[in-house]
């Protein structure tokens, strides 16, 4: 039974990008799910559900209302990407979100080898202008 005493509650107030360790920005918003591609296995004969069998295990999510860094602030060394600026390798490399916790600041979610599937921006006058993407991710830590 949850009590005052041993309930936990979760408040994630922010979550960076971060390329190859190292923060690059951050993201407002983030939806994110897990995918198990579960199946019915049958057997011969039957018209009953035998089982539940998961396929696959995929990420995928999106992110809204998110800042950058112009540039990698220390590349790594024989980094491919190291000359080019965050924006170039989200939408060619790969990226990890960490999602934190608003009071301990430590991550509550880690999206890892996050590959950008599609970006796109709102404008409305008198308004910000929303910057999205979406991304498939490879696990979740």
């Amino acid at each position: 039974m949850a009590t005052p005493q041993n309930s936990k509650v979760l408040s994630a107030h922010m979550a960076k990008i971060l390329i190859n360790g190292q923060e690059v920005g951050f993201l407002q918003n983030v939806t994110y799910s897990i995918n198990f591609g579960v199946q019915e296995a049958f057997a011969i004969g039957s018209v009953e559900t035998l089982e539940h069998q998961q396929t696959r295990y995929q990420v995928s999510g999106e992110a809204s209302q998110y800042f950058l860094r112009e540039k990698i602030v220390s590349p790594k060394a024989g980094d491919p990407f190291a000359a080019r600026t965050v924006t170039e390798v989200l939408q060619n490399g790969t990226f990890d979100i960490d999602i934190l916790d608003d009071v301990s600041k430590q991550p509550i979610r880690r999206l890892e080898e996050c590959t950008m599937a599609s970006e796109n921006s709102g404008v409305q006058a008198g308004q910000l202008v929303v910057r999205r993407f979406s991304f498939q991710g490879l696990r979740t830590r």
